[in-house]
């Protein structure tokens, strides 16, 4: 029997035996007690962005919960912000929104962590050469 012959043989066995396998058994929605957990991890990170900002001229932060979704270990945030504050020089507060999405993964003891976030503002590119709210430095 050639090389050539013993490959097919060989892959012809292994995609035989990979179709003789039980279907993947497909993870379930989230609990209650999954969903409760992520929900008040939400809550907290607000907390701390809150109490991180006091320090700083006034601003405000609020945190939206647009979706909550998973299955299995996964789950999902998607959501929107936004943030007032007042920067030094600026002739009126700055308004600040945008959206996020949080990748959860459920931890051997049971507690949920980002494990991926991206966020985007909603604000429009600066035009080149326009002004900013950002003071310059001299």
């Amino acid at each position: 029997m050639s090389a050539g012959s013993i490959l097919l043989v060989g892959l012809a066995l292994a995609f035989a035996s990979t179709a003789c396998q039980p279907p993947a058994e497909e993870a379930g929605p989230l609990s209650e007690e999954d969903l409760a957990a992520i929900e008040a991890s939400l809550e907290s990170f607000a907390q701390a962005i809150r109490a991180w900002l006091e320090p700083f001229p006034p601003i405000e932060y609020e945190g939206t919960v647009v979706e909550i979704d998973g299955r299995g270990d996964l789950a999902f945030v998607r959501g929107n912000y936004s943030e007032t504050y007042t920067v030094e020089g600026a002739p009126e507060p700055i308004h600040h929104a945008g959206k996020y999405v949080k990748i959860w993964r459920r931890q051997p003891d049971g507690s949920w962590l980002i494990a991926v976030e991206i966020w985007n503002s909603d604000l429009p590119l600066a035009e080149e050469g326009a002004e900013t709210y950002m003071p310059r430095s001299s």
